[in-house]
Formats: C-alpha cells, structure tokens, sequence
C-alpha cells in the first residue's frame, strides 16, 4: 500500500510538472497549446479537403455507372461494325 502512495503522489506531481511545462512558451515564444490549435486547424482543413474529394469521387462513380449501358453498346457495335468490315 505503501508503494502505491508514492506511486499516486509521483503521478500527481508529473501531471502537475507537465502542465507547467505545457504552457510555458519554447524559443519562438509559442506555447504548446497554440501549437495543438495550429495543428487542430490543419486536421480540420485535412478533413474538409478528404471529404470533398469523397464527394467528386462519389459523383464521378454515379455517373459512371450511368454512362456504362451506353458504352457498353457503343462497343458492341464497333464489334458488330468490325465483324461486317472484315
């Protein structure tokens, strides 16, 4: 039990030393926070830009399948045409 104190004391004292460390600013006078908003911003942007891609891919899909029965009977035919020629 006695080991277990120190343990629960040691994690409350790491905590507290990390949210110290956590705000204070580094060379270029950021924080740690600012740079977790920064990158917060570009998982944001990120995201966005994924599901927009998504959505033209999706499009792009739909209208293939639309446009497929057509092409398939174009070349259908261009076999049947190429049969005749020969």
């Amino acid at each position: 039990m006695r080991n277990f104190k120190h343990f629960g004391l040691g994690f409350l004292l790491g905590a507290a030393a990390g949210a110290v460390f956590a705000f204070l600013p580094d060379e270029n006078g950021k924080s740690t926070r600012q740079y977790l908003k920064e990158d917060a911003e570009d998982f944001k942007k990120g995201h966005k830009e994924l599901q927009d891609g998504l959505s033209r891919a999706q499009e792009a899909g739909s209208r293939l399948a639309s446009e497929l029965p057509a092409a398939e009977q174009m070349v259908s035919d261009l076999n049947t045409d190429v049969d005749r020629f020969k």
